[in-house]
C-alpha cells in the first residue's frame, strides 16, 4: 500500500512538472533543537538588575592597529622544533671539532642495536 502511494505521488509530481507546475517538497518541521540556529535553553538576564557603569572587560583592550597575526599567536611548533634541531646540529658540530672520539662514541651509543629499547608486549583486557 505504501509503495503504491509513493508511486502515485511520484507520477503526480512528474506529470505536474511536465505541465510546467513545479511542486517543491516542503520540509517537515523537526521537533528537535537546531543547534546551529539558536542556543538551547538560553536564559537572558533581565534588564536593570546589574550596574554597568564601572564594569571593565576581563581582557585588556590592546592597541591592535599594527599587530600581525603571527605576533598574537606566537611561535609555531614547527618553527620551535626546527630551531631546536639546528641548535642540536650546532652543538654536535662543535663537539666534533673539540672532541672527535667522544662525539663518535656518543653516535655509536645512540645507534647501538643493544641500546635500543625493545617494545613490551601490549597487555589487553581479556
Amino acid at each position: 500500500l505504501e509503495e503504491a502511494r509513493r508511486l502515485a505521488s511520484l507520477q503526480k509530481r512528474r506529470e505536474l512538472k511536465a505541465a510546467g507546475i513545479d511542486m517543491t517538497k516542503r520540509k517537515k518541521k523537526s521537533k528537535h533543537i537546531d543547534y546551529s540556529a539558536e542556543i538551547p535553553f538560553e536564559h537572558k538576564a533581565p534588564l536593570g538588575f546589574f550596574e554597568l557603569d564601572g564594569e571593565h572587560s576581563i581582557v585588556p583592550k590592546a592597541e591592535l592597529s599594527n599587530v600581525s597575526l603571527s605576533d598574537l599567536e606566537g611561535k609555531r611548533r614547527t618553527d620551535i622544533q626546527s630551531e631546536q634541531q639546528r641548535a642540536d646540529q650546532r652543538k654536535f658540530r662543535k663537539r666534533k671539532k673539540e672532541d672527535l672520539p667522544g662525539a663518535i662514541t656518543q653516535v655509536n651509543t645512540i645507534n647501538d642495536p643493544q641500546h635500543v629499547n625493545k617494545r613490551a608486549r601490549m597487555v589487553l583486557p581479556a
